[in-house]
């Protein structure tokens, strides 16, 4: 990571607006809140549970590691 204290912005505006999102656009704004992180270097969305989960991506980064580890000559 390119500089320090991105989980710490990351939660902080979270916390200022997600009161103020309809629920239907919570996914959308949480997902361009993280862009906007990542492009300046952002790596560690996991340390914000909320934003991960709202964003969808802990599903997703979930589902990735459950293929990884699926060993198909075992079947599982």
């Amino acid at each position: 990571m390119g500089w320090s204290g991105g989980s710490e912005a990351a939660d902080g505006v979270w916390e200022s607006v997600k009161h103020y999102i309809p629920e239907a656009k919570k996914k959308e704004v949480a997902n361009e809140i993280i862009s906007v992180l990542e492009d300046q270097d952002w790596d560690t969305l996991n340390e914000v549970e909320e934003l991960y989960e709202v964003s969808g991506r802990k599903e997703i980064d979930e589902a990735r590691e459950a293929l990884e580890d699926y060993d198909e000559d075992r079947g599982y």
